[in-house]
């Protein structure tokens, strides 16, 4: 059988990070953090009062931050690494806008606030470095299919086990183990990396098709238009 399955799809041209993408669900698991409170959540409820809500931040939250931070590090320092440089004006404008996001606290109006989510951003970037410097193009793109398809599966989990699946009902918005707004964010990445999946692995080209379709459809269930915009 497992012969069959080699001939019929062929190799992947590239290897799946299994372990980096498990090492990242657990991560955002608690950065983000999941919370089953989340589903059946309705129309009403703001973004605003989910961020409140994350900017008292727990011990788990920050605990897993500073992993992140250490990963970044230490793959940052690793001598067998991609050498990083910045690509073109869409590079330079990111470069830019970084800077500009490190030294805001100068003139913000709660310099304490803003140099609490400075750090984050920071820290964040960082492990968006490290994976860069790691992976090529396409295993960044299976990389966020992996974590993504897993963060979507354990909001369909929460939101069945809680019993406030409703997707007929016009109140009702699809949230699972996070806010819907994020909820969206998740599956348009997961939309965007199965698509470059899909094109880079035409073998199991419907396979990663079917999972885009599906993430499509979670996505218009969040009912957000931030996301989609």
């Amino acid at each position: 059988m497992r012969t069959l399955s080699k001939s019929r799809f062929g190799p992947a041209p590239f290897r799946m990070p299994w372990g980096l993408a498990l090492f990242l669900l657990v991560i955002f698991a608690f950065a983000t953090p999941f919370n089953r409170s989340n589903s059946g959540v309705l129309s009403d409820l703001h973004f605003d009062e989910s961020i409140q809500a994350l900017e008292s931040a727990s011990e788990h939250r920050e605990a897993a931050l500073l992993c992140l931070g250490i990963f970044a590090l230490l793959a940052l320092m690793r001598k067998k690494r991609r050498q990083l440089r910045i690509n073109g004006a869409l590079g330079w404008c990111l470069l830019f806008f970084s800077l500009l996001a490190v030294v805001s606290p100068a003139w913000a109006e709660d310099p304490s606030l803003t140099t609490r989510r400075v750090s984050i951003f920071i820290l964040l970037s960082l492990g968006a470095l490290a994976v860069a410097a790691r992976l090529s193009q396409v295993q960044i793109a299976a990389l966020a299919v992996n974590v993504c398809s897993a963060t979507l599966v354990i909001s369909l989990a929460a939101e069945l086990a809680s019993g406030t699946f409703h997707p007929l009902d016009g109140a009702w918005r699809f949230a699972g183990v996070m806010h819907p707004v994020a909820q969206g964010w998740n599956c348009g990445l997961l939309l965007i990396a199965s698509v470059a999946i899909a094109i880079a692995w035409p073998q199991r080209r419907s396979i990663f098709i079917c999972l885009a379709f599906t993430a499509l459809l979670f996505l218009v269930l969040t009912r957000t238009s931030t996301t989609v915009s």
